[in-house]
């Protein structure tokens, strides 16, 4: 019998064209298609804030904002509310990942202003249009705002009608007639709503004849969405109490509207209307606020000059604090790269808040809410998404002190933008071929291998003595593992340093060799790879306690030291030490309950330090980790200053001097005895560990995303031993990249002291809990303690070095191996993608394909 496989003719697996990549891909990996037309890989991805990038250093009231898709910027328009400095500006801001730099300040009006409308892009003229009102008794004027570059130029101010209208006016771009749509109330003829065109000309915007929408002078904050279906825009607004909406028709400069629908009738409308198109679903979503502050979405179709709604659904309950009176203004917008609708609004207590909403047919779900800021006091937002860096940018104020703007990314899977299949691995930002929808997708690596952990034999460095304050390092000039020590037996006490060879699960070790002749404590380890250098730091007892360091030469199966410098002139704990690449190491400790930081230089057999850096914390039991992907150094501790919480820092290098980023909390809670950190690069997050005596001194874990000078971390946190009944000490952790998992080994105080590992999968810093662990396994079944791990990536093995307590004290290693079996299509199965991304015979709403060989799938299309 002939395989369907084996009648294809050569070039069967095309249907392929090439990609650019946004993040890594793994060949095999399926991908999705985003609105850059760059694919990413499928899978669940976490909610995230960029920090706060400030573009206003005082007091400001009023925001809107709008993307320019043709200058790829965004531009921010604000109320500076600043005795002697009153007036309207815009800033043209550049969004770089989850950062926002910004250009020169440019002034619209000076003087007191009331009222901002929302700002729109009109892409056929490549402007963006705003509105505002100088005073109570003002009408609204409108202002054509051209980019060039990182500045900002704006036309004269022309005004819709020159009487008096309240807060509440809303415009919006027309794509079809290439207008803008301004919804108001009209002064001048008894506050009726009232629609007009606006028609830009260079600079200037002129407009036809108003029309009035509705006789009633009751509504106050208005909604205009356009719908590309029917090529209408709908205005949305209050009347007789109820929300109701109405379909324009342009012609010319005139507008005309079909007959008003009342979209419910049992809810009263308290203050504005915001409203956004849904482009998967092909429905528009009101969202209004009720006399008790809950708001509510009301999914809508159109079909000509007619507006039916179809569902209202509770999204906030007695949460939302943002009217039209109140110039708390919410806005909702539509995420095209997720299928998403995100609502912003100010809560009660004056929070910025994320409101990430699903759409199936009229079916509203809510999916979650993230904090954007969380003292803003004042002002209304300033909220537009910015295709190119696939950003929500998100302006407000900070208090009554200043003016920022974030980016939001809302936790997503992006699933049903599946494309296809990698043909092979991508990097970042590289081109590679995608076997699309239709296609045939032949590679081994196609299902996921499954893993497990294999232990070695154990393999003592030193033997008949017992050791203390272990830390290993991997040398990857010489392919061999480096454990430092403390000999606590030899007279007073040395240092010492073993160099280990690994071959699978086995080690092997060579003599040691003394880099202290008196104890050391607090050892940390790293390789510096330009100068092929080992480099210890430590606190050294017969030196006053004092902080030094010593570098390495590794040749075979031993190691040299040259003179151990000191780099700390005072009591020193807690050591750390990093490498950061071109001869650089950062060393890191503790001095008096306040962290250090200082940049070592590398130059042969010696170290050369820079002056230190301190500032972040009162903190102990420092843990480090390089993070590949941002440039930067992650510092984990136990911050005494504030409640003994859990703390991270990003570090930013700079020659020989260290920058502090934002102190940034991982766990609001007691945060005891060790602390451990290591890479993933495969998904760009730092994972940190440790125990916490909020809950029983169980195990817990987080994975956090550099951006800047800054760390997110999704809410909450996954625990990797049971949450009662085990205490566990002595952390330490990798990451495997051939598994692409953490291994977290630790010992287990309430199990004998026993040394236990357990093995991490990320889902890629989704929902919390964003990192799931095996059950605890046992390394060394006796008492264990001074546990150090790293990870060697020439025999894909975890090497654990320990002191065996049952075992005399004496200094042991064993490896820790993941192995695992590649994974064949069942022939004839139908397979389906999952919302992390990989394959699996169980039903999901996205069909991948049949398999029609153990290693081919052919792909629905």
């Amino acid at each position: 019998m002939t395989n369907l496989s084996d009648l294809l003719p050569a070039g069967a697996a095309s249907k392929q064209l090439s990609f650019t990549a946004d993040g890594a891909i793994a060949s095999g990996q399926t991908v999705a298609l985003q609105t850059a037309g760059t694919v990413k890989a499928v899978g669940n991805f976490a909610a995230a804030v960029g920090s706060a990038q400030q573009y206003h250093a005082s007091r400001v009231n009023l925001n809107a904002a709008a993307y320019d898709s043709n200058a790829n910027k965004v531009l921010i328009i604000y109320n500076s509310d600043t005795s002697g400095d009153n007036g309207l500006y815009g800033v043209v801001g550049t969004v770089s990942g989850t950062s926002i730099s910004y250009g020169t300040p440019v002034v619209v009006e000076s003087g007191q202003f009331y009222d901002i409308t929302n700002a729109v892009f009109d892409s056929s003229n490549n402007k963006i249009v705003f509105g505002y009102r100088t005073g109570t008794s003002s009408g609204v004027k409108m202002v054509v705002a051209t980019i060039s570059g990182t500045t900002v130029s704006f036309g004269s101010a022309t005004s819709v009608e020159a009487a008096s209208t309240e807060n509440g006016t809303a415009i919006g771009y027309d794509v079809a007639s290439g207008k803008i749509v301004v919804v108001y109330k009209a002064a001048a003829n008894n506050q009726y709503v009232t629609g007009v065109v606006g028609t830009i000309s260079g600079t200037s915007i002129s407009f036809g004849t108003p029309t009035v929408i509705a006789s009633d002078n009751n509504s106050i904050g208005h909604a205009v969405v356009y719908d590309p279906v029917v090529q209408k825009t709908v205005v949305a607004f209050k009347s007789g109490d109820y929300a109701n909406a109405a379909v324009s028709t342009i012609s010319g400069t005139s507008i005309s509207f079909g007959s008003s629908t009342v979209l419910n009738n049992s809810i009263n409308v308290q203050d504005a209307i915001t409203g956004a198109y849904h482009s998967a679903e092909n429905k528009i979503v009101f969202q209004i606020e009720d006399s008790s502050n809950d708001a509510h979405a009301i999914v809508c179709s159109v079909s000509g000059t007619s507006v039916t709604a179809e569902s209202i659904t509770e999204i906030i309950d007695n949460g939302i604090y943002g009217g039209a009176q109140n110039s708390l203004r919410p806005v909702m917008q539509y995420d095209p790269d997720r299928k998403k609708l995100v609502f912003f609004y100010v809560d009660k207590s004056y929070k910025v808040q994320a409101l990430t909403l699903s759409l199936s047919g009229t079916s509203i779900t809510v999916d979650g809410t993230s904090e954007i800021e969380g003292t803003v006091n004042s002002g209304t937002l300033g909220v537009t998404y910015d295709t190119s860096a696939d950003k929500h940018i998100v302006a407000h104020a900070v208090g009554y002190a200043s003016a920022a703007a974030n980016t939001f990314t809302p936790a997503f899977t992006n699933v049903s933008s599946f494309l296809g299949i990698a043909d092979a691995a991508i990097s970042n930002a590289a081109s590679g071929n995608i076997t699309m929808k239709g296609g045939v997708a032949i590679n081994s690596q196609l299902l996921p291998q499954t893993y497990s952990a294999s232990l070695g034999s154990e393999a003592m460095f030193l033997n008949n003595r017992r050791i203390e304050y272990t830390a290993v390092t991997y040398d990857t000039t010489n392919d061999k593992v480096i454990v430092a020590y403390a000999d606590p037996d030899s007279g007073s006490g040395v240092g010492m340093a073993a160099v280990g060879t690994v071959s699978g699960t086995s080690i092997s070790w060579g003599t040691p060799v003394q880099f202290s002749s008196s104890r050391p404590y607090y050892i940390g380890a790293a390789f510096e790879a330009t100068e092929g250098k080992v480099v210890l730091a430590y606190r050294d007892s017969g030196n006053s306690n004092y902080g030094y360091s010593v570098v390495g030469t590794v040749s075979g199966t031993s190691i040299s030291f040259g003179t151990p410098v000191e780099w700390m002139g005072a009591a020193t704990v807690d050591m750390a030490v990093v490498a950061i690449g071109s001869s650089k190491v950062v060393v890191l400790g503790n001095n008096n309950s306040a962290l250090y930081g200082k940049v070592g230089t590398v130059s042969g057999t010696s170290i050369s330090f820079g002056s230190a850096a301190s500032g972040f914390g009162d903190g102990l039991l420092t843990s480090a980790v390089y993070d590949s992907n941002a440039g930067k150094v992650v510092v984990a501790y136990r911050d005494q200053g504030n409640s003994n919480y859990g703390t991270a820092c990003v570090l930013t290098i700079s020659g020989t001097s260290i920058s502090l980023g934002t102190e940034v909390v991982f766990n609001s809670g007691n945060t005891q005895d060790t602390i451990a950190t290591a890479f993933d690069p495969d998904r760009n997050e730092v994972g940190i560990f440790w125990q916490s005596t909020e809950i029983n001194d169980a195990g817990y874990s987080n994975a956090g995303t550099v951006s800047g000078t800054s760390i997110s971390f999704p809410t909450g946190a996954s625990p990797f031993t049971a949450t009662s009944g085990v205490e566990v000490q002595n952390i330490s952790a990798t990451y495997a990249t051939n598994s692409n998992q953490y291994i977290v080994v630790f010992e287990d105080r309430t199990d004998s002291g026993k040394g236990k590992y357990v093995i991490g999968t990320s889902d890629g810093a989704s929902a919390s809990p964003s990192i799931n662990f095996t059950t605890a396994a046992n390394f060394d079944s006796g008492n264990t303690d001074f546990i150090s791990s790293v990870y060697d990536p020439d025999q894909n093995t975890t090497v654990i070095t320990y002191k065996d307590e049952s075992n005399s004290g004496y200094g042991t290693a064993i490896g820790l191996q993941m192995v695992g079996a590649t994974t064949n299509f069942t022939i004839g199965s139908t397979y389906y993608v999952q919302d992390d991304g990989t394959l699996s015979t169980t039903s999901s709403s996205v069909t991948a394909g049949k398999a029609i060989a153990n290693t081919t799938l052919l792909l629905k299309g």
